[in-house]
């Protein structure tokens, strides 16, 4: 698997250097219905290395024939899932549905380049969504509340940070018909849940149902 994440990592790089620098990642928005703490947009760009790594290990994981890595230890819930990642990783991790349309694949604690964080994969037809929770720390300590958004070797990209972590949405489709804005949408209903004092759990108790 490790493998497989390295040579994507080299064979992404070139384009994915060539769109951050051509301005084609927006990693300074702030969403639109932030509250005031977060009312200043971070100036805080994602690193092209972060970039490939999510991209990559999207991929790899991808390929794989089984993704359920990680289980649940008290009930079959994406709130029991959540508490086994978070402890195991020690960061807050995001383990939620992003819609009823989409099966879930399985989580694993994989590797990000050099990081470790948390991956859950969904499907839908031939479009693969994957989400990941990384330390806080890989983006330079961006502000809470800050998003970015763009395509990273035609696949789209989308994310935010909060306290104690980054989290990211990365979309792929055989066939091209998962746009960035699909992949803004599940970003974003990811987003909404949390606040300034709140953690992002509503819908968290939903089963986590067999594929």
């Amino acid at each position: 698997m490790y493998g497989l994440v390295a040579a994507a990592v080299f064979v992404l790089g070139l384009g994915s250097m060539v769109l951050y620098y051509q301005g084609a990642l927006d990693f300074s928005r702030t969403h639109a219905g932030a509250t005031s703490a977060y009312a200043a947009p971070s100036q805080t760009p994602l690193p092209v290395a972060l970039a490939q790594s999510l991209v990559a290990t999207h991929v790899a994981c991808g390929s794989l024939h089984d993704h359920h890595f990680v289980q649940p230890v008290n009930g079959n819930t994406y709130a029991a899932l959540n508490v086994k990642l978070t402890a195991d990783l020690g960061f807050p991790s995001i383990a939620r549905s992003i819609g009823a349309d989409w099966s879930f694949k399985g989580a694993g604690e994989c590797n990000v380049g050099a990081l470790r964080g948390s991956h859950l994969m969904f499907a839908r037809g031939d479009q693969t969504v994957s989400v990941f929770s990384l330390p806080s720390h890989c983006m330079g300590g961006v502000s809470p509340g800050a998003m970015f958004q763009g395509q990273v070797d035609q696949r789209p990209v989308a994310g935010f940070a909060q306290r104690g972590a980054v989290y990211a949405v990365v979309g792929s489709s055989a066939s091209g018909s998962l746009p960035l804005d699909a992949v803004v949408g599940i970003r974003d209903g990811l987003f909404d849940p949390f606040t300034d004092i709140g953690c992002g759990n509503d819908g968290a108790s939903e089963t986590i149902l067999p594929e």
